[in-house]
This record gives structure tokens, C-alpha cells and sequence, in this order.
């Protein structure tokens, strides 16, 4: 065999082990793909159950997770210009466990201070006043709330509105009142409660977690209804 041939064998060779080792290489990667779908295939299912019992447990606690669908803020209307809203029952009621009573500008000094820093907070959100709504709250509740807490809102279509004390408990010179705060909103701009829609049936209440020294009164803490009954009733 001459050295020509020996060349030509040689390179015969290299390419067939380029082949081979393509082959593998090809072979390797179509496995991989196959391992993935296969765990794909698997886990699917597995997390999808386990997403969908995440999320009934959460329904559980804090009621179903809608989407909402929001009014076009406008930070200059004035809402009572909109007869729509002025015909609506824009009257704050207090519920004492036994009856209803209406609370108003002229009967609000019979009221419990508390009662009254409430009155006068809802006031706030009718109004959009955001600025002094900021300043109720502690700076440890600010500070914790983050990106969460609604700096601006516009002005509320609030009505169908309720208090009612839901705890109370006092700590030395410290009072600590829970109010629970219900109303609808008429045209939601989702400025100010990202969790109603538009939809002027949508109610879902909030408590207003406070404490109270001498005639300083704070919002410690600020969450829905259901949540608090499920951590601070039913945990306790």
C-alpha cells in the first residue's frame, strides 16, 4: 500500500469517527430533550395540583382571587357633580351589635373617640384626601406596607357604608380598637382598593387595626375582614 492510499484511509477514518462522534453528540441531545419532556409530562399535573390546592387554601382564608376591572382614574372630577353618586345612600352607619344608628356631623361627638376617628377617616377617602389619610397610619405600619400602601387616590363614590367594632382590648393606658369598615364604591378607579372592581355591588369589608393613648389615635395595622378573623380569631 503506498503512502497515498495510507493518507486516504486515514482520512476515510477521521471522517467516520467525525460521523460517529456527530451521531453521539445528536443522540445526547435528543436525550436530553426526551428527559425533559418526560419530567415535563410528569410534574405538570403535580404542580398543577399543587397550585390549585395553594390557591383554594388561600380562597379558604381570604376569599377568591378575582381580576378586576377598574374606572378611568381623573384626579380632578368631583364626584359629587355626578348625580348618579349623590343619589345613592352616602349616609355612615354605626352597628352597636344590637341596632343601626346614622352618623353625622351633629350627633358625632356621642360617638366613642374611635368611632369618631373613623367617621372622619372615611370622610378622607370620600374626599381623596391622601395626604392626611398617610398620616393616621404609624410610621412602623408605613414602613412595613412598602409599595403596597396607596400614596394617592382619587376622590371615592363610597356608599352603603357601615362601621362596627369587631374587637377591643385595652393594655394599661393603651386602648387597641378594631373598627370594621364596609362599603361599595361606584365607579372604582382601583386608586385606592385594588381588590372591587367597578361592579356597584362589589363589597368586601376592612378593619382598621388602632390604638389609642389619651387623645392620640393610630393605625397600627389595616387588612380585609376575612383575613383578620382568620389570623387574629381563629388562631387565637
Amino acid at each position: 500500500m503506498t503512502d497515498k492510499d495510507e493518507t486516504m484511509n486515514e482520512i476515510i477514518k477521521q471522517k467516520e469517527k467525525r460521523k460517529k462522534m456527530l451521531l453521539i453528540s445528536v443522540c445526547v441531545v435528543v436525550g436530553i430533550f426526551v428527559v425533559f419532556g418526560l419530567t415535563y409530562l410528569i410534574l405538570s399535573p403535580i404542580k398543577s395540583g399543587f397550585d390549585a390546592r395553594k390557591a383554594a387554601k388561600w380562597e379558604a382564608k381570604y376569599g377568591k382571587i378575582p381580576s378586576y376591572v377598574f374606572a378611568e382614574p381623573d384626579y380632578n372630577f368631583d364626584i359629587f357633580s355626578d348625580p348618579g353618586y349623590m343619589e345613592k345612600d352616602r349616609g355612615v352607619k354605626y352597628f352597636d351589635g344590637a341596632g343601626t344608628t346614622t352618623i353625622t356631623d351633629a350627633n358625632l361627638s356621642v360617638y366613642a373617640p374611635e368611632v369618631q376617628f373613623m367617621y372622619n377617616v372615611v370622610q378622607m377617602l370620600i374626599r381623596g384626601q391622601y395626604e392626611e389619610y398617610k398620616k393616621i397610619f404609624t410610621d412602623e405600619y408605613l414602613k412595613n406596607a412598602g409599595d403596597d400602601f396607596r400614596e394617592q387616590f382619587t376622590m371615592q363614590q363610597l356608599y352603603d357604608i357601615q362601621l362596627e367594632t369587631v374587637d377591643y382590648s385595652i393594655d394599661g393606658d393603651v386602648i387597641n380598637p378594631v373598627i370594621s369598615v364596609s362599603y361599595k364604591i361606584r365607579n372604582n378607579t382601583g386608586t385606592l382598593r385594588t381588590d372591587l372592581d367597578c361592579n356597584e355591588e362589589a363589597w368586601r369589608p376592612v378593619v382598621y387595626m388602632l390604638t389609642m393613648k389619651g387623645s392620640d389615635i393610630k393605625v397600627t395595622n389595616y387588612m380585609p375582614l376575612s383575613k383578620y378573623e382568620y389570623v387574629y380569631k381563629n388562631n387565637n
